[in-house]
């Protein structure tokens, strides 16, 4: 069981695109179509054409016996600052998708451009192979990210749960984030999303 960096040669690109699929089928098919393999066929380029916020440079992956069970996307403000989602989102897209995100406009924009504070690391994405749930891979996903945010100089990790996801909401409180937002989000048709953080001490979670 490990956590490394992505790395086209050690990691099924498969198994990763479909596991940040995962993360939110809703928001997924959204962004990509109704189409999931279509979706992760698209996912999977932007992996590997970085720069956005499914890409390469931040994608983390927890694998056993060599097969991806996890996988996390966190990123400070510098690299967010290097990002153009919007530009890696139409380069992936067919001619009806393009128009589709097209008439998203602002709710679109307003999910992928999003400004983080100087001494945070954002969790973008996380999400476990419901195979494997319950085992423990989450809280080992977001204490490695805890370890990212020290490396980065970061002394708080920021993310956001749709007011749904009690599951995950669950997990979060009991690692120690507090909710600091609540807000509609207009790509979900109003439906809530949670600002969550955890503030780091020096010695980590």
């Amino acid at each position: 069981m490990t956590i490394s960096p992505y790395e086209q040669e050690v990691h099924d690109l498969g198994q990763v695109a479909t596991l940040l699929y995962e993360t939110d089928p809703s928001v997924s098919r959204i962004l990509f179509g109704k189409s999931k393999a279509d979706a992760v066929e698209k996912i999977s380029r932007l992996i590997l054409a970085g720069g956005n916020d499914y890409g390469k440079e931040t994608l983390y992956v927890y694998t056993v016996h060599g097969v991806a069970r996890g996988v996390l996307v966190a990123f400070d403000a510098k690299a967010r600052a290097a990002m153009d989602d919007s530009a890696a989102f139409m380069r992936v897209s067919r001619w009806g998708d393009k128009l589709r995100l097209a008439t998203l406009g602002r709710a679109l924009e307003g999910m992928l451009t999003k400004e983080i504070p100087s001494d945070c690391l954002y969790i973008s994405n996380v999400c476990v192979d419901p195979v494997v749930r319950g085992q423990g891979i989450g809280t080992a996903l977001i204490e490695y990210a805890a370890g990212l945010a020290y490396e980065h100089g970061c002394s708080r990790l920021l993310l956001d749960v749709s007011g749904s996801n009690t599951r995950a909401a669950r997990l979060y409180e009991r690692l120690g984030f507090t909710r600091y937002t609540t807000r509609r989000s207009l790509l979900l048709f109003g439906a809530q999303v949670h600002g969550m953080e955890k503030r780091l001490a020096p010695s980590g979670l």
